[in-house]
Order: structure tokens, then sequence, then C-alpha cells
């Protein structure tokens, strides 16, 4: 998306990225149902 990214280039980066995006939203999904957990009991 950023050129900042697409001048880095290359596959390896770019799966890099995808797995880092997938980390930050587990974390994020997991504070929000551990969030909702405690506020359900």
């Amino acid at each position: 998306m950023t050129p900042s990214l697409l001048l880095l280039g290359g596959g390896g980066n770019l799966r890099l990225v995808c797995i880092l995006f997938f980390f930050v939203v587990m974390m994020i999904a997991h504070v929000d149902f551990s969030f909702l957990g405690s506020f359900l009991r």
C-alpha cells in the first residue's frame, strides 16, 4: 500500500507484514474477548 513497503519490495517482507498484521489482530481480539468476559461476569 505505502511506497516505503513497495520500495522494500519482495515476497519475504510482504509475508512478514501479513504475519505481523495477523498477530496484531489476534492480540486485539484476545484483549476484546478477555474484556467482554470480565464485563459479563
